[in-house]
């Protein structure tokens, strides 16, 4: 199961996605105290939900195959917003208030991504595009070219 699963993302790109999603949990359950960035203008840290909850979203479609994207988006979308609602959870375990604004803002980036890559998907860097379909399309000229079948092909 966990092989089919895997099946439908480039693990170079999942893995940086993972990376980032796990320094972006780590950043966010810091004391706000020790809390490395304060951002202390009114409003500016729902900013950072979006952009950070966007790039979140954003890596993980980037790094999606291309069979089934909408829907594999659609489980992103879900995925990225439960995430978000456990990190804000979670706070509280570090002496951090829970926002339902910051969950809020953390939405509407993955919301935002995730909308913008269905409407442009065509647009995107799929994690597949590696002219597999160009590379085949030459391999097929080249065998008709020698006269041979597609049985006699060294496929």
């Amino acid at each position: 199961m966990a092989g089919s699963f895997m099946s439908h993302f480039n693990i170079k790109r999942l893995i940086l996605a993972s990376l980032f999603t796990a320094t972006v949990l780590v950043l966010s359950h810091l004391p706000e105290e020790s809390a490395l960035f304060q951002l202390r203008v009114s409003g500016i840290d729902k900013v950072e939900h979006v952009f950070v909850y966007g790039t979140i979203t954003l890596l993980f479609i980037l790094s999606l195959r291309s069979s089934s994207f909408a829907l594999h988006a659609c489980f992103l979308f879900f995925g990225v917003l439960t995430l978000g609602a456990i990190d804000e959870l979670t706070q509280a375990l570090v002496s951090r208030r829970a926002s339902f604004g910051d969950w809020l803002a953390d939405a509407a980036g993955v919301g935002s991504v995730t909308i913008l890559s269905l409407i442009f998907k065509s647009a995107l860097p799929r994690a597949d595009s590696n002219n597999n379909g160009l590379i085949k399309r030459k391999h097929a000229e080249g065998n008709r070219a020698l006269g041979l079948s597609h049985s006699d092909s060294l496929e």
